[in-house]
């Protein structure tokens, strides 16, 4: 095997013994180092030069292809269904329906704000916001929109009676619920098996009774949990007003026998007189419509003392009237408080303050509000339902 030899002089200098001495380098062949002239050609990928608003572009037009489709639309708009094949006697039914569980709500929504520790307009108000925008996309018809129990002792849980931190908690619970929805996360409560479900609907049955309990007895009650609501109960129980508990408890068994009127039939099954008719009639109505009903002649009785100067029960006092003002959110709060000096004490909190104030019942009500509400659908309704719709 040959080699190139390289010969070169090292310079002079001192300090060195090799200076000035020839110095030879062997070189390999080289064809050892002979490179390939074999090329790969690759032409570039036409999609990787496509600009990022092309692409965008697609996607979008992919996207409104799948939502805007017949399909989907009637699942995600449950009213396109629905509406073509509506007809008179679904709107007596409704009419029927709508009068009992409007005038239903109003009791509820007044108790409902005082268990949120806030003024009772409040109760109302959220009472029939939601209505308008479930009528577009809920697919139930068992689920009464609004506040329920749970939510309220979630919310003064997580508020504490705040009226700005109670407005930015449904404000930002909201957001949540739509994020959820665009997200397509309520598959999440497919995967709540049925004796949670059920758990929870006893639960929500346990709360409620407990929650209304102390307005029937009309006694003062303390405490966030169930066990501290029954002890205060029991505390207090010597203090219990009898003429309220009474006329709590004759609705109450008053609704259970309006209930059974629903299923009185008069005369034969066939060939019934017309005025058998109109009375069979009369009287399912009556039953179905058992709540406004007792609304009415207690509202109407409860006026009639109160102008003649008869105070035996506890009323529940002024009520504004009208709708509060549309606007954003508060995003910061200042509180004013008597210290036990007698000092007011003014304090400030900005928009992260209340949120971290807030802490997990951002993430808790819209879940427990979410479960509750398919709970008490597959408890009452017995059918399943869209959980996109109810996001």
């Amino acid at each position: 095997m040959t080699s190139d030899r390289l010969s070169a002089i090292t310079p002079s200098g001192q300090g060195n013994d090799n200076f000035g001495s020839e110095v030879t380098l062997d070189i390999p062949p080289s064809g050892l180092y002979t490179g390939s002239t074999d090329y790969i050609v690759q032409d570039d990928d036409p999609q990787t030069e496509r600009g990022c608003c092309e692409k965008s572009g697609d996607w979008a037009k992919r996207t409104a292809a799948n939502v805007f489709r017949k399909k989907t639309l009637y699942k995600r708009l449950p009213i396109l269904q629905w509406l073509p094949k509506y007809n008179r006697d679904d709107f007596v039914g409704d009419l029927v329906a709508g009068i009992t569980v409007g005038l239903t709500v109003i009791p509820q929504g007044l108790a409902y704000a005082g268990i949120t520790g806030l003024e009772l307009q409040y109760g109302l108000y959220g009472c029939f916001f939601g209505c308008f925008i479930y009528v577009l996309f809920g697919s139930s018809k068992d689920v009464p929109v609004g506040p329920t129990a749970i939510a309220a002792l979630l919310v003064y849980q997580t508020a504490r009676g705040s009226l700005e931190k109670t407005i930015l908690l449904t404000f930002l619970t909201g957001i949540i619920e739509v994020l959820m929805g665009v997200l397509q996360l309520g598959f999440l409560i497919d995967f709540v098996s049925g004796p949670v479900s059920a758990g929870f609907t006893s639960a929500v049955a346990l709360i409620i009774f407990t929650s209304q309990l102390k307005d029937i007895l009309v006694v003062d009650t303390s405490g966030d949990t169930f066990v501290d609501m029954w002890i205060s109960i029991g505390n207090d129980i010597h203090n219990i007003s009898w003429n309220d508990a009474a006329l709590g408890i004759g609705c109450v068994f008053l609704l259970l026998a309006m209930r059974a009127m629903t299923t009185v039939k008069i005369g034969p099954k066939d060939d019934k007189k017309v005025w058998q008719k109109v009375l069979e009639k009369t009287i399912w109505l009556i039953g179905t419509s058992r709540n406004a009903v007792l609304v009415i002649l207690v509202a109407l009785m409860g006026y009639v003392l109160r102008t003649s100067g008869i105070d035996i029960f506890k009323m529940v006092g002024y009520v504004p009237k009208g709708l509060p003002e549309f606007k954003m959110p508060p995003f910061s709060v200042t509180t004013y408080t008597n210290s036990t000096s007698g000092e007011v004490m003014e304090t400030h909190e900005n928009f992260a303050q209340m949120v971290s104030s807030l802490g997990a019942g951002l993430i808790v009500v819209p879940l427990i509000s979410l479960l509750e509400n398919t709970a008490l659908v597959q408890a009452f309704g017995e059918y399943n339902i869209e959980t996109y719709n109810e996001v």
